[in-house]
């Protein structure tokens, strides 16, 4: 069964105009600034109705939006980047600093869902540390859901990743979002930490990082800083050769 795929995005897919079957029990949202989300979006479970969160707006209204015209679900996936006690949606990162903002929105998700329903977080240390198992927690008491996140990298396995989510409020019965399959052809991780390439000697006004070039094998970074001052010559300009060690470039999703 092809379920259909909503867009917020696209004017033309909003829930008003998709009247969707009563049969479906499993919905996946996706924030579309996750790398390469085409692929789980072929990937993901067919029963599943899929739905695009718009990059530019919020999150959690979005979500809030389609769950208000949506009934007896047993189960919400959510895909998106993630860091310690939070998971980036949207334009907002719903927090355990800020779950009390969005405390109207979130209970009114327990009207789309049946009792005993699960909400399943897929983003890097969600769950990770205190401040992590709180927000789950908490999360799970606002919605009335059993509520499952991962509290380490999440996506590839050859990228220090995988697809467990290892804290958990409650029973988790939700049906496998991705095959095995599908999560090794991911190539990504669903982190928001990212490695940082620094010139030893910068200044203000260098540009470094105005051109970057990386060898074919990720281990060689060649980043120019245009208006760099190489000994009295003012702006000459100089490039950058750094050695990368390409295993911690991955983990943590290549360099700003």
């Amino acid at each position: 069964m092809n379920l259909p795929l909503n867009n917020f995005s696209n004017p033309e897919n909003n829930v008003e105009q998709k009247q969707l079957k009563t049969s479906i029990n499993s919905i996946a949202f996706i924030d579309t600034t996750v790398p390469d989300y085409q692929t789980l979006i072929a990937a993901i479970n067919p029963e599943f109705e899929i739905v695009l969160l718009d990059s530019t707006r919020d999150g959690v209204e979005q979500i809030s939006s389609i769950l208000a015209n949506r009934n007896k679900l047993t189960s919400v996936h959510i895909i998106s980047h993630g860091r310690d006690g939070a998971a980036q949606l949207g334009t907002a990162q719903l927090s355990l600093n800020n779950l009390d903002k969005y405390t109207n929105q979130l209970q009114q998700w327990k009207s789309a869902l049946t009792k005993g329903a699960d909400i399943l977080l897929y983003g890097c240390d969600i769950a990770a540390g205190d401040a992590g198992k709180a927000f789950v927690q908490r999360l799970g008491e606002i919605t009335q859901a059993d509520v499952a996140a991962s509290d380490d990298l999440t996506g590839n396995k050859l990228l220090g990743g995988d697809w467990e989510l290892e804290v958990q409020t409650g029973q988790i019965k939700a049906p496998l979002l991705l095959s095995q399959k599908a999560q090794e052809a991911f190539l990504a991780l669903l982190n928001t930490q990212q490695t940082k390439l620094i010139a030893s000697d910068g200044a203000g006004n260098d540009w470094f990082g105005n051109s970057v070039a990386i060898s074919s094998d990720g281990n060689t970074a060649l980043v120019g800083s245009r208006l760099d001052d190489t000994g009295s010559n003012s702006n000459q300009g100089s490039a950058y050769i750094f050695k990368l060690n390409v295993t911690a470039i991955l983990r943590s999703l290549g360099l700003d």
